[in-house]
């Protein structure tokens, strides 16, 4: 073997590696869409797939925030949301496993935006995958948090949000009505149940102070509000920070 065809196998090898490491990982997602009402939170979910046969460090790193003034968003990863200045997060991922990608958004008024998010694993930077988030913030009551009647009740956009200690989950009934207001994590076990009863009418307003059903402090992360009155549900998102 003479050194031109040494030289032809060594760069074969090396381009061969190149291209199984572009491979490491997969990023699924249903749509890059986002629309969101009005003053109120929306999200993007997805997931980051090892396919490899090693752990791998993801890197997920926010390279643009078009956003109107007064919009805020924040990175996710599994029950995780970190605070809205931060720009990059990293994760070790092993052999098949999964993680959820999600970025949680928060509006105020009527407007568009986008986001830029570069996916990555850290050992193979040149591998990034472009994620570009396109939101539309519009006249729209409960958009993607189930079934809405405004002759019911109306629930706004829980405060502070990210909080600690305390968050504050306020609502207007239309009408006297038997009313649920309960706590959930993203796996849907319920956390607590602040609210079962029968109401009048009017403006009300439920402090959450992160704990669960047995007084405990939860942990750091995402949860659901989820607020019943008769058949119809309505849901919102507050991120819980130590």
């Amino acid at each position: 073997m003479n050194w031109l065809t040494s030289i032809f196998f060594i760069l074969l090898l090396i381009i061969s590696e190149a291209s199984a490491r572009q491979q490491t990982f997969e990023l699924v997602y249903d749509s890059s869409d986002i629309l969101v009402g009005q003053d109120s939170t929306g999200s993007f979910n997805g997931s980051v797939i090892n396919i490899s046969n090693d752990t791998i460090p993801i890197v997920v790193f926010r390279r643009e925030s078009n956003l109107p003034n007064g919009w805020s968003s924040s990175i996710c990863l599994e029950t995780v949301c970190y605070h809205e200045s931060v720009d990059s997060a990293l994760v070790e991922l092993g052999t098949g496993d999964t993680i959820s990608l999600g970025v949680l958004l928060w509006t105020h008024g009527l407007g568009e935006g986008t986001i830029q998010l570069e996916v990555y694993d850290l050992g193979y930077p040149d591998g990034v995958e472009l994620l570009e988030l396109n939101i539309e913030s519009a006249q729209m009551a409960n958009i993607n948090n189930g079934d809405y009647n405004p002759q019911k009740f109306i629930i706004k956009p829980p405060y502070p949000n990210p909080f600690n200690p305390i968050v504050i989950i306020e609502y207007q009934l239309k009408e006297s009505t038997n009313i649920s207001l309960s706590i959930y994590d993203l796996l849907g076990r319920k956390i607590k149940t602040l609210e079962s009863s029968y109401q009048l009418e009017g403006l009300k307003k439920i402090r959450w102070d992160a704990t669960n059903s047995s007084g405990e402090t939860v942990s750091s992360g995402v949860y659901i509000c989820k607020i019943q009155v008769n058949d119809i549900i309505e849901k919102r998102k507050v991120i819980y920070i130590k």
